[in-house]
Formats: C-alpha cells, sequence, structure tokens
C-alpha cells in the first residue's frame, strides 16, 4: 500500500506529489510538503499547458485532522508560469 497516495487522498488533494513528510508525534503534528505536478498545469487565461514556468510559490494551509494529527500543516508548492502578451 502506498501510503504517500493515501495521505493525499484523505487530504483531498489532487495532481501533487509529496516532496516532504514531518511528523512530530508527542506534538501530534504533522507537516506534509506537497509539490503541483508539471503535467497538470494549466493557464486559466488561455488554457494551454505552461511552457516555461517563472517560479514556485509555496502556500502553507491548514487540514483538517489526519488520524491521530490534531494539527496538520500543508505546505503548498504551486507553479506560477510567466503571462504572455497575446
Amino acid at each position: 500500500m502506498d501510503f504517500r497516495q493515501t495521505i493525499i487522498t484523505f487530504l483531498g488533494l489532487q495532481d501533487v506529489k509529496i516532496i516532504d513528510l514531518k511528523v512530530f508525534k508527542k506534538l501530534h503534528k504533522i507537516e506534509v510538503k506537497v509539490q503541483q505536478n508539471r503535467e497538470s498545469c494549466f493557464c486559466r487565461l488561455c488554457g494551454e499547458q505552461f511552457s516555461t514556468v517563472k517560479e514556485w510559490d509555496l502556500k502553507i494551509l491548514r487540514a483538517p485532522p489526519l488520524g491521530v494529527f490534531q494539527h496538520v500543516t500543508v505546505k503548498f508548492m504551486q507553479l506560477r508560469g510567466i503571462l504572455r502578451q497575446l
């Protein structure tokens, strides 16, 4: 069983992969760092797939409890593309 995919499913995330996973057992805390899959990133203006990436944007999100872990933090690395002039 792939526990990384199970964690992604339980958190309700789509088209991401887990980069880092930190577990703090005594604090009942978990930090999951995920990165968006490049193949599933499309421009919201033109609908085309990103050809070049300007930068990765880090978003820190709070997630619902995951089993015994009451404090769940998701560090989400999202692609930001270059805006082309049409």
